[in-house]
């Protein structure tokens, strides 16, 4: 019985984004909605965390709204800190 519940297991835990734009120079936002709040919240911060990785990046959120099946996340990529090849390691 489990294993054909599974498929809908799965789908209630989709997530739909929308695309990243960016909404004033060095900050970009995202929607993304789920079959609840905790869902689209995940979904949220791991495409703005996979957005600012691509390049390297760590990301900060400026702002986020969490509704009853969805969320908006304003974020922007950090600037790396230059490694500095004299400094003894840890």
């Amino acid at each position: 019985m489990l294993p054909r519940l599974l498929p809908l297991i799965a789908l209630g835990a989709c997530a739909v984004r929308s695309e990243i734009v960016e909404i004033t120079p060095g900050v970009f936002a995202l929607r993304t909605s789920g079959s609840n709040p905790a869902i689209a919240a995940r979904a949220g911060v791991e495409e703005a965390r996979g957005h600012c990785a691509a390049s390297g990046r760590a990301f900060e959120v400026i702002r986020s709204f969490i509704g009853p099946s969805d969320y908006q996340i304003a974020f922007r990529c950090l600037t790396p800190y230059p490694v500095d090849s004299t400094s003894p390691a840890l």
